[in-house]
């Protein structure tokens, strides 16, 4: 499902992923199945889940340091955000198909790009 709010754009998606914490080297499971908003602002994303009613991430663009779609498994993309000098978390998430990704990796280039060029 997508739905479009001005002047951010919210994307529903499936966690289905596995939350990593490389400064502390912990790995969580996140809960499967969880519905969530993904929501790209002018400048920043916020993740919400619709379970928890709550947002689990919430990132300047210039905090993002990279996100990626699955080479092997399309449906998954992670999103790696830096929270200090050395201190990087990872969020890997999976949606309904491949096409979904696709989506969200395009909407996010379009809003890097507007971002940086204005």
């Amino acid at each position: 499902q997508l739905s479009v709010q001005e002047p951010s754009r919210s994307i529903q998606l499936h966690d289905n992923g596995v939350c990593l914490d490389r400064a502390s080297s912990v790995d969580r499971k996140c809960e499967s199945g969880q519905v969530m908003v993904m929501q790209v602002g002018q400048q920043e994303i916020t993740l919400i889940s619709l379970d928890r009613k709550m947002a689990i991430l919430e990132c300047k663009f210039k905090d993002i340091s990279s996100v990626s779609q699955g080479s092997q498994q399309q449906d998954l993309f992670g999103i790696v955000t830096r929270k200090s000098e050395s201190n990087f978390s990872c969020l890997i998430l999976r949606c309904l198909s491949g096409l979904v990704v696709t989506e969200i990796m395009n909407t996010l280039q379009m809003a890097f790009t507007t971002a940086y060029s204005q």
